[in-house]
C-alpha cells in the first residue's frame, strides 16, 4: 500500500516536474502570447517564479551563496550601466530574477533531471510540430489554408510591411513559410514551435548535447530523430554546430585508423559540396559577408550576422569593459545609429557584457558543461565540442545568456 503511494507521489512528482520546465521552455521560446499582449509572459514568467520560489521553500532548500554573489554582480552591472546609458527599476530587479532565479530555483528543486526533462520537451515537442511541417510540405491544400490564416490572423509578430514577415505562431507550432531552394526545388522550412527554423536548430542541438551526456553515447534514437529534424530546418549555423557534434562522434569512434581515414574525408567531401551547392549554406554565408560587411545601412536594422557583428563592436566600443545594454533602457534602438544594439548571438552577450565580464560567462558555460560530463560519467573532452556547438547555434540568436540556457551555468 504504502509503494502505491510512493508511486503516485513520483508520478505526480514527475508531471509537475514537466510542467515547469515546460511552462519556462514555452515562455522563453514561443512570441505566441507577444502577439496579444507584451505583458502575458512577463506576468505569466512572475508567476512561475512564485510557484517556484514557494516550492523552493516548502522543501526546505537552503540559497547558495554563490547564486547571491552572482545575483549582486549583475544588479551592479546593470545599475553601472544605467548611469550611463539608462535605467529602468522594475527590469532592474525583474531581469536577474528571470535569467538567474527561475533556473537556479529548476536545477534546486529538480536536481540533474531537469535536463533530462528538457530533452524530452524539446524531442517530443519537435516531433508533434515535424509532423504538422509534414502535412504542410506534402499536402497543398493544408498549406494553403495554413498561409491564409498566417497572412489574415491578428496573431503575427511583424518584423517588416512584406508578407515574409508576418510570423504567425499556433501556440505550439509555427506555420512554416519561410522557403529554401535545395538544387533547385523551392521547400518550406521547419520552425517547430520557435519563431523561426534557426532558433529551432538551436534547442534541437542544445538537445542533442544533452542527451549525448545523459546517455554516455551519441549513437542512440532520440539523437538520430533530432538530426533527422534538424535537417527540416535548412539552419546554416544549425549544420555547422551538427559538423562540429559530427567531429566529435568521428574522432571517438573506435575503429582501425584507415576506415576513420575513410570517414573523415567522405564527411569532408560532403561538408564541401553542402557548402558550395546548398544556397541556404555556403551561398548565404558569402551573400551576407558580401552585402553587410561595407554596407553603411547595417544599422537600420540588426538583421545578419556580419550586421550583428559590426553592431556589437561599435556597441562596444562605447563601453569596452563592462559593456551596454543587459536591460533594454540602456539600449540604443534609433535607426541608422551606430550604435543600435545588436540582439542576438555571441555577440550580443559580449557587447552586453563587455570585455571583461564575457570571458568569464563563457568560461562559467564550458565549466557547466564539463561538470554535467562528470556528474553523468561521460568523456569531459566533449565539454567543448558542446560549447563550440552552442556558440555556432546561437550565432544568431538571443537564448544564449536566457533562462534555459543558464541552466548549465
Amino acid at each position: 500500500m504504502n509503494n502505491t503511494k510512493n508511486i503516485g507521489s513520483t508520478k505526480l512528482a514527475d508531471n509537475y516536474t514537466y510542467i515547469l520546465i515546460a511552462t519556462v521552455l514555452i515562455l522563453e521560446v514561443t512570441i505566441f502570447f507577444v502577439a496579444y499582449d507584451f505583458k502575458i509572459p512577463q506576468l505569466t514568467s512572475l508567476v512561475t517564479l512564485l510557484i517556484l520560489w514557494l516550492i523552493f521553500l516548502y522543501r526546505k532548500n537552503i540559497v547558495d551563496k554563490n547564486i547571491i554573489i552572482a545575483l549582486l554582480i549583475l544588479i551592479s552591472l546593470i545599475l553601472i550601466q544605467g548611469l550611463f546609458f539608462g535605467i529602468s527599476i522594475v527590469t532592474l530587479f525583474t531581469y536577474p530574477l528571470f535569467v538567474l532565479i527561475i533556473p537556479y530555483f529548476l536545477y534546486k528543486i529538480i536536481g540533474v533531471k531537469v535536463f533530462s526533462c528538457l530533452v524530452n520537451i524539446i524531442y517530443y515537442t519537435a516531433i508533434f510540430s515535424t509532423l504538422i511541417w509534414l502535412a504542410q510540405l506534402l499536402h497543398e491544400p493544408f498549406n494553403n489554408y495554413l498561409q491564409y490564416i498566417r497572412l489574415n490572423s491578428d496573431n503575427i509578430i511583424i518584423g517588416g510591411d512584406e508578407n515574409r514577415y508576418r510570423i504567425s505562431i499556433l501556440f505550439l507550432y509555427t506555420i512554416a513559410h519561410w522557403e529554401v531552394n535545395l538544387l533547385g526545388v523551392d521547400i518550406i522550412r521547419n520552425d517547430g514551435l520557435y519563431h523561426e527554423p534557426g532558433a529551432f536548430a538551436y534547442f534541437i542541438i542544445f538537445a542533442i548535447g544533452l542527451n549525448t551526456i545523459i546517455n554516455k553515447n551519441y549513437w542512440n534514437k532520440k539523437n538520430i530523430i533530432l538530426i533527422i529534424i534538424l535537417i527540416t530546418t535548412f539552419s546554416s549555423a544549425g549544420y555547422i554546430a551538427l559538423f562540429i557534434f559530427i567531429t566529435y562522434f568521428i574522432i571517438k569512434t573506435k575503429m582501425d585508423l584507415e576506415p576513420k581515414i575513410f570517414f573523415v574525408l567522405i564527411f569532408a567531401f560532403f561538408s564541401y559540396v553542402s557548402f558550395v551547392r546548398l544556397d541556404f549554406m555556403g551561398e548565404k554565408i558569402i551573400t551576407q559577408y558580401e552585402t553587410q560587411i561595407d554596407d553603411d545601412r547595417v544599422f537600420e536594422s540588426g538583421g545578419g550576422r556580419v550586421r550583428r557583428f559590426r553592431s556589437a563592436i561599435n556597441l562596444l566600443s562605447t563601453s569596452p569593459l563592462i559593456g551596454r545594454g543587459i536591460i533594454t533602457a540602456s539600449r540604443d534602438f534609433r535607426l541608422g545609429s551606430p550604435y543600435y544594439f545588436t540582439g542576438a548571438g555571441a555577440w550580443r552577450t559580449l557587447s552586453s557584457y563587455g570585455l571583461l565580464f564575457t570571458p568569464i560567462i563563457f568560461f562559467l558555460f564550458y565549466r557547466g558543461i564539463r561538470n554535467l560530463c562528470i556528474i553523468h560519467g561521460y568523456d569531459k573532452g566533449f565539454a567543448i565540442f558542446f560549447f563550440l556547438a552552442v556558440l555556432v547555434g546561437a550565432s544568431s540568436q538571443r537564448f544564449f545568456t536566457d533562462n534555459i540556457t543558464m541552466l548549465l551555468f
